[in-house]
């Protein structure tokens, strides 16, 4: 790149340079010493023989932990082998009833034979040998019916029992089968790469490390590889959050500069890329300039891409040629220093050594200063230098001074429709029937084809002069006609940007990063606007990290297209549009899966930027972003940081990091925003159980009948559950953050404030004071407090505990209790009758085994409780359907027992 110093540029010019070269139209390859590293190898290998190692005896024990999964062989076929003593007695009958007579000799006893062994004697011999039967296996004998009948029967118990044992295992061997999936090619790669140490495998091959998925479950088969330091990630992290602040007061953020300045500090080839991409882009968004947000401004803009990278490569050629200029000491003809000058020093020390055919005037190369006049941008020069050599125009183009400065005018850098005209006929009548361009100036072709647009269906510049592939790019960036009339122009006369962008593609990445010192397939890719395979080049060929970011500062001015779809690919062709279109949203939600539970805040900065996309409009997107933030508020459980503090004492929240940029997520109004983002999280924490998070998730949106309807359920199965002799709140280290009895007093406490009374049902929060006093109540009858225990109840004024309630009392209280309480309050009836039941039980066992017994306040007593008893029970009959049978009898022999 000539930006970094003189001699990368003039090695590409001359013909016998090292590294690429534009010549013509195409390709021109340079020497290349041996062995170069060419810029587009994927990712850092890594050559350590112990991290190979290691790796190696990693993946050989995932090899075996797999292998213990992989279904068992079908065995049904093999028949059994555990018999009877019985059964082995009959198949051995059989087997023998089965034998023939005659001798099964083979040629065996031929050689036998002849050493002087006779199988004949030895059969005989064998068959003189009584067979010796052990405990297990009887002497033969006949088989009565009853024997075989029993036989039978266990050979078949058995037969069942190995069929069912045998179905069992093919079921769940199946089962294995169905849901796991083994990448045996991918373990097999893996295997491989690590014991050979293979350097030269690309990064996706390295990048995918998952040996065993559930097909069912949620995780990508490829899981990235981030050969990135912390401290990288920091500083990126640390540049998100700015720009998240800046957006919340719409104000402008060097979004571009930052990541620039991250890179400038390295001198590897993959930070000098980045960082003359960033000076590009900001070139384009002329950022250092603004002053409010450009959020999103420069979406569709050829025209704009057109004029800033013209203007880019313009600004980077003449800081080359000032840079040839300031090295050389013997230049006394070339003074003063003006531009110039500076261009003729230029044109005399590198062009004039490789092109002698240049038409020179007085000796001075006219058409060569022009050109490279031009090529720098210097305008107001190049109008200046054809005044001041006006005579050498007005005998054979006298009109080209007139083009010239209508072509400038404004910076319009396009004729007007008369001139446009009268330049084509004179382009024709000079150059259409030259074939040898060694008969006229080539740079004066050029500037012709240049200002007026000419013979556009022949784009290629004449071979002899020698072009760098930046010379070429500027040359298409400049015979563009982005904005003309599509109605009355030629075919052949249209070229556009979407032409350009077409050409670099065709001619790839494999030549344009040809040089392995200078690779310019990013740099082309960014400054014909094809923003999207940038991205992808530098995900996939520099850095993750550094492809991510860059796709969030393109997104952030609104450069690339974003895609609404589902798709495989995080950059794809939409055939469509037949536009290449980026997965933002999937982009982020991958980048932040390894670092979303041990660092939820920085994960939110990112997911957040998931609906910036169509200028914060996208149904989808945004939908998209509520999803993933909801998700990482469930996983990570930082509710404090994200959403808020909670206060215990006195309910009220500091507001957290995702609640303060709700406007981010075009979620302004607080109400929205508990809604659609908290109140989401504490249903699915609800939905997995989690009470003690979705409790808290209910109270930081201000959901308060919500957490008094968990509570009050919650308290009503503890309660009707329990085994009376187990208290609910009292244990070893027992908190309201770890005991939800403790938790339902704590928040039924904070919840008679006069701001949350005036926002909760009545209904609800009687329910929750009642249940919360029979749980005290239920702490009385474990510590044996019986007589307070129906004081307490009568309070309630829940059941007939008083002895002046009548069956009118007791009818209209039991019609109450059904009719008009809650489910919850109701369900726990039965274990108050329980408690007021074993109570007066234990009582008047007191009273009977009492030694005063035969006063008459003790007999006054039993008779007041066996009057409450009776009371009780009649209670207990009427709602009798509304308790469980067990209940009801075991209330009935309480009764008895008095």
């Amino acid at each position: 790149m000539f930006g970094s110093g003189s001699g990368n540029f003039a090695s590409s010019t001359n013909s016998t340079s090292v590294g690429s070269t534009m010549k013509g139209s195409g390709i021109v390859t340079g020497h290349e010493a041996p062995g170069t590293v060419k810029s587009s190898a994927s990712g850092n290998v890594n050559n350590s023989t112990t991290s190979s190692g290691k790796s190696t005896t990693r993946l050989l024990k995932d090899l075996l932990e797999s292998a213990n999964n992989l279904p068992r062989l079908n065995n049904n076929d093999l028949g059994t082998i555990n018999l009877t003593p019985d059964e082995l007695q009959r198949k051995s009958q059989q087997l023998i009833k089965n034998k023939t007579d005659k001798p099964n000799f083979t040629k065996a006893h031929y050689l036998l034979a002849s050493s002087g062994i006779s199988a004949e004697e030895i059969e005989n011999e064998l068959k003189s040998i009584e067979p010796i039967y052990t405990n297990k296996i009887m002497k033969p004998k006949t088989v009565g019916i009853d024997q075989f009948l029993n036989s039978k029967k266990e050979e078949n118990i058995l037969n069942t029992i190995e069929q069912s044992l045998s179905l069992a295992s093919q079921d769940f061997d199946e089962y294995i089968n169905k849901t796991i999936k083994i990448d045996w090619k991918l373990k097999r790669n893996e295997l491989r790469k690590n014991l050979l140490n293979n350097k030269d495998l690309k990064s996706e091959e390295k990048s995918k490390v998952a040996p065993l998925i559930w097909k069912n479950g949620n995780y990508e088969e490829d899981k990235m590889v981030r050969n990135y330091t912390r401290d990288k990630f920091e500083k990126y992290a640390t540049v998100i959050y700015r720009l998240n602040e800046s957006r919340l007061s719409n104000e402008s953020f060097p979004i571009l500069s930052s990541f620039k300045d991250m890179n400038d500090g390295n001198s590897d080839l993959k930070s000098k890329q980045l960082t003359e991409i960033y000076k590009i882009l900001m070139e384009l968004t002329n950022e250092s300039e603004a002053k409010f947000s450009q959020e999103q401004s420069f979406k569709d803009n050829s025209k704009l891409v057109v004029n800033k990278s013209k203007n880019f490569l313009q600004h980077q050629f003449f800081q080359y040629v000032e840079e040839i200029y300031n090295k050389e000491d013997n230049k006394e003809e070339f003074k003063p220093s003006s531009n110039v000058n500076k261009i003729r020093f230029f044109i005399k020390k590198i062009i004039l050594k490789s092109n002698d055919n240049i038409l020179k005037v007085n000796g001075l190369p006219i058409w060569t200063i022009i050109y490279y006049l031009m090529r720098s941008g210097l305008h107001s020069e190049v109008i200046k230098f054809v005044d001041d050599n006006s005579d050498v125009f007005s005998k054979f183009d006298k009109n080209f001074p007139t083009y010239l400065k209508d072509y400038l005018k404004d910076n319009k850098f396009k004729l007007s429709p008369n001139l446009h005209e009268r330049i084509n006929k004179e382009f024709n009548q000079q150059f259409s029937m030259v074939e040898d361009f060694k008969k006229i100036d080539p740079y004066k072709y050029c500037i012709y084809k240049i200002i007026g647009k000419c013979d556009l269906s022949k784009k290629n510049l004449p071979a002899i002069i020698n072009l760098t592939i930046e010379d070429w790019l500027w040359f298409h960036l400049s015979i563009i006609n982005e904005d003309s009339d599509k109605d009355n122009d030629l075919i052949f006369e249209n070229y556009r940007l979407s032409n350009l962008q077409k050409q670099i593609i065709s001619i790839g990445l494999n030549k344009l990063n040809n040089s392995s010192n200078n690779p310019m397939y990013l740099k082309c890719l960014v400054l014909v606007g094809l923003y999207e395979l940038a991205i992808k080049y530098v995900y996939e060929f520099i850095n993750e990290i550094d492809g991510v970011h860059l796709c969030i500062a393109l997104n952030y001015y609104g450069l690339i297209k974003v895609s609404t779809t589902a798709t495989k690919e995080l950059i794809n062709l939409n055939f469509k549009t037949n536009n290449y279109e980026v997965s933002f949203g999937k982009m982020m939600t991958l980048f932040i899966r390894s670092f979303k539970i041990s660092d939820p805040k920085i994960a939110c900065q990112y997911l957040i930027l998931i609906a910036l996309s169509f200028n914060g409009e996208s149904i989808e997107e945004i939908k998209n972003c509520h999803e993933n933030l909801i998700d990482l508020i469930v996983i990570s459980r930082d509710f404090n940081s994200l959403l808020g503090k909670l206060n215990h004492d006195n309910g009220e929240i500091i507001p957290g990091l995702l609640f303060n940029q709700r406007s981010l997520i075009k979620l302004s109004d607080v109400d929205e925003f508990n809604y659609k983002i908290i109140e989401v999280s504490g249903k699915k924490c609800e939905e997995e159980g989690r009470i003690f998070d979705c409790i808290l998730l209910y109270q930081l949106c201000q959901n308060f009948d919500k957490v008094l309807l968990i509570i009050n359920k919650l308290l009503s199965e503890l309660i009707s559950t329990t085994d009376f002799s187990k208290s609910l709140k009292s244990g070893d280290n027992e908190t309201y953050e770890n005991n939800i009895v403790l938790l339902s007093q704590h928040i039924n406490s904070i919840f008679n404030n006069a701001s949350i009374l005036s926002k909760i049902n009545k209904a609800n929060k009687f329910t929750t004071d009642l249940l919360i006093s029979i749980v005290n109540i239920r702490e009385s009858f474990i510590n044996k407090k019986f007589n307070s225990l129906l004081l307490e109840i009568e309070n309630l004024n829940l059941l007939p505990i008083n002895v002046n309630d009548d069956l009118i009392k007791i009818r209209s209280l039991s019609e109450f209790i059904q009719n008009s309480l809650d489910n919850n309050i109701l369900k726990v009836i039965p274990c108050l009758l329980i408690m007021v039941m074993s109570s007066i039980s234990q009582l008047n066992n007191q009273s009977l085994s009492s030694n005063f017994k035969s006063l008459s306040n003790e007999t006054d007593e039993i008779s007041r409780l066996k009057i409450i008893a009776k009371n009780c029970m009649i209670f207990a009959g009427m709602i009798q359907y509304k308790m469980p049978r067990e209940t009801y009898s075991l209330l009935v022999q309480l009764e008895s027992q008095l």
